[in-house]
């Protein structure tokens, strides 16, 4: 994604992953995580 910020870009391609993957998404989740640690938290938590 050009011209946006990485988070942009990575909350993006999550979006299009569940969307598009959904049945995929929790096979995939851990390593997600490992790639972006704040993968299915909530703000509260990281704030």
């Amino acid at each position: 994604m050009r011209g946006a910020s990485r988070g942009a870009s990575a909350a993006i391609l999550l979006e299009v992953f569940n969307r598009c993957f959904r049945q995929h998404m929790t096979a995939w989740a851990q390593k997600i995580k490992e790639i972006i640690p704040s993968y299915c938290m909530s703000l509260a938590d990281i704030l």
